[in-house]
């Protein structure tokens, strides 16, 4: 099984990566710095697989579906964890305009992207932080196989 685990650099998409790669799971982990992947890859073993992906940068994102179609021979993603993201606390109307752009560029418009990465037959598990206050936030994972559009 190959699955794509976005935002491997520290925290929930981290641990994922090391869960899934334990348990037998080929990890295409997706992290904006080689540094990461590389200590990633020394913590989990051969089963991580280091991708250089900033789902802001059209460049990236092609070089990341090559790398991954060479290292599958072809056969692609089998599941996708859509974990990388930003936020910032606040009212909206004092949010910069360029501070938005950066949320939906990465939350909303590179999430797009990283399911089109994933292909038609990949299982999609979507993860988000539910805000808890103005100091902390609770990770808590959308439970479910969520067949993306054309999949079986």
């Amino acid at each position: 099984m190959n699955v794509l685990v976005t935002g491997t650099s520290s925290g929930i998409g981290r641990a994922t990566a090391l869960h899934l790669a334990a348990n037998g799971v080929q990890v295409f982990a997706a992290c904006r710095r080689d540094s990461d992947g590389a200590e990633l890859r020394q913590a989990g073993g051969e089963r991580i697989v280091p991708v250089l992906l900033d789902v802001t940068h059209d460049d990236q994102i092609e070089r990341a579906v090559k790398h991954i179609d060479q290292a599958t021979a072809g056969a692609g993603l089998d599941g996708l964890v859509n974990n990388a993201g930003i936020g910032q606390s606040g009212p909206v109307e004092l949010t910069s305009p360029e501070s938005l752009k950066r949320i939906f560029d990465i939350n909303l418009f590179g999430q797009l992207a990283d399911i089109a990465l994933a292909g038609e037959h990949a299982h999609l598990v979507a993860l988000c932080t539910q805000h808890a206050g103005p100091t902390r936030a609770h990770p808590r994972a959308i439970a479910g196989d969520h067949r993306l559009a054309g999949g079986k």
